[in-house]
């Protein structure tokens, strides 16, 4: 596409300007690109200005700006709500819905460290497409299971990210298996601890 790009103005001697992603430098860039006068096959001459940063910055005003409109959303939708289970899973609901992702949940948490189980309290499962399905997760589960070696740092309030449970090198084939039973691949998981427990979670699973 920059060559097509250099090879009109070339050929047509009309200058042209544009913004474009170059995937090798991983930069963006705006580009001036002008015919040389009187040049014998045509020539061009180019003019790049890295303009990443600017890119970058646009991006990340869109999603601030995207995420407080979320966030407006949710307080208005939880506004007229008491009850504690339908706060929790129209909440699921819309994290689930705003970022994408095959399921949202909140849990309670109970149990020391080593022996935690958790309690469902609102799950949200997206519904797939004819034929594909998305398993829930059960209403109790024990947490070692999934990952013990995660467990401290979320004892200590620190997220769970989880980018690709099958390839990352620590968890055990048994572990990744209790992941893939329940079609989870990718994870985040907010963590909430008290008092030295492990009391609540509310998580984002992607298959």
């Amino acid at each position: 596409p920059w060559l097509e790009a250099y090879g009109k103005v070339a050929q047509a001697g009309e200058a042209q300007r544009f913004e474009r992603y170059h995937e090798p430098t991983r930069r963006w860039y705006d580009v001036f690109v002008r015919r040389v006068d009187n040049a014998d096959p045509p020539r061009v001459a180019i003019v790049f200005s890295d303009i990443t940063l600017r890119k970058q910055a646009e991006a990340d005003l869109r999603a601030n700006e995207e995420r407080q409109a979320f966030l407006l959303n949710l307080t208005d939708a939880l506004r007229p709500i008491s009850d504690a289970n339908l706060i929790q899973a129209t909440t699921a609901r819309m994290v689930a819905e705003h970022l994408g992702a095959d399921r949202a949940m909140y849990v309670e948490v109970e149990g020391e460290l080593g022996s935690e189980r958790g309690t469902l309290r609102g799950q949200y499962v997206r519904r797939g497409a004819a034929g594909e399905q998305v398993v829930p997760f059960p209403e109790h589960y024990t947490y070692g299971q999934f990952g013990q070696h995660t467990m401290a740092a979320r004892y200590r309030g620190e997220p769970l990210v989880v980018s690709d449970v099958q390839t990352d090198p620590a968890y055990s084939a048994e572990e990744r298996a209790a992941w893939a039973q329940f079609g989870v691949r990718a994870a985040i998981v907010a963590t909430l601890p008290k008092g030295g427990r492990l009391v609540a979670e509310f998580g984002v699973h992607s298959t």
